[in-house]
């Protein structure tokens, strides 16, 4: 049996939503919203279920940059705590595990799977060491392992705002965005519905992906490099975004994933990746077609 925890995430709905498209059974465990599970976190635990899970996808965990750097025990918290949980419960299953590109802070230029990893960022480094929590979990049983550090997941996020959700924002109310800085932070992003199809599709393939009691890291992100100013303009050009630049960029993104491993990845799992200002296009319009009505 395929699980799914963190269900009632911003990614994990989309993992979900996969998941019930491809009739594959599943158990999706929330932390919040009872709304988009079967069995809450602590239920998990305590259920039978544990001792059927085949495969484990993991998409939880602390989503939330300003968290580390203010409060670094709480993040770290959030990160870990749950894994701890799972630790004990001595859930035996192969795992993909959703992590972050933020583990390369501090590098310029490309960075590949194999770019030794000591982030620069709380962020960054909170998630580095849910990836230490997570191969424990999964040597411990001898089991496959696969890694997603993600860049950036993009679609309207009902929980909190982010990127996007303030570009459509102001383009209805007609305000102006705020670029912090030059915008030169890379985000490569990928739509949300994508990132949920790779990593669901790449569950149910794993043993195609990882070999046997072996674990893989894939970054996962924009197949092209995109700065945040270069996403602004085109927005700006082609749908009237007006933004103004603000203030400087204190946590610069300078490095940018090679996706090389992705792209063997997606042929393996029969998925492909859309050029990003396609995905950009249609969320807009589908946005600004719900206005007028």
């Amino acid at each position: 049996m395929v699980v799914l925890i963190g269900s009632d995430g911003f990614i994990g709905n989309h993992v979900k939503r996969w998941a019930e498209s491809l009739n594959v059974k599943h158990i999706g465990v929330y932390f919040e919203d009872a709304q988009k599970g079967e069995m809450s976190f602590e239920e998990y635990l305590k259920s039978d279920v544990l001792s059927k899970t085949k495969t484990l996808i993991i998409t939880a965990g602390n989503s939330d940059h300003k968290l580390p750097r203010e409060n670094f025990l709480s993040a770290l918290q959030k990160d870990l705590k749950y894994l701890e949980s799972l630790e004990k419960s001595n859930v035996s299953a192969d795992i993909v595990f959703l992590s972050s590109a933020a583990v390369y802070y501090g590098y310029k230029g490309y960075v590949d799977e194999c770019t030794k990893v000591e982030p620069v960022d709380y962020y960054g480094l909170s998630k580095l060491y849910s990836e230490y929590m997570v191969r424990f979990l999964a040597k411990k049983h001898d089991k496959r392992l696969l890694i997603f550090r993600l860049t950036n997941a993009f679609g309207i996020n009902q929980k909190r705002k982010r990127f996007f959700d303030n570009i459509l924002d102001c383009l209805k109310s007609q305000n102006t965005f705020k670029v912090i800085g030059m915008g030169e932070s890379y985000m490569n992003p990928l739509h949300v519905e994508k990132v949920g199809e790779i990593i669901f599709k790449s569950a149910i393939n794993i043993d195609k992906i990882v070999k046997k009691n072996e674990s893989e890291i894939v970054n996962l992100g924009s197949l092209a490099p995109h700065r945040v100013i270069d996403i602004v303009k085109y927005i700006s050009e082609k749908y009237g975004l007006k933004f103004e630049h603000v203030g400087e960029e204190e946590y610069l993104v300078e490095f940018i994933t090679d996706t090389k491993k992705l792209v063997k990845i997606l042929d393996t799992i029969a998925v492909k990746i859309e050029p990003l200002y396609d995905d950009v296009d249609r969320l807009l319009q589908t946005f600004l077609k719900g206005e007028k009505k």
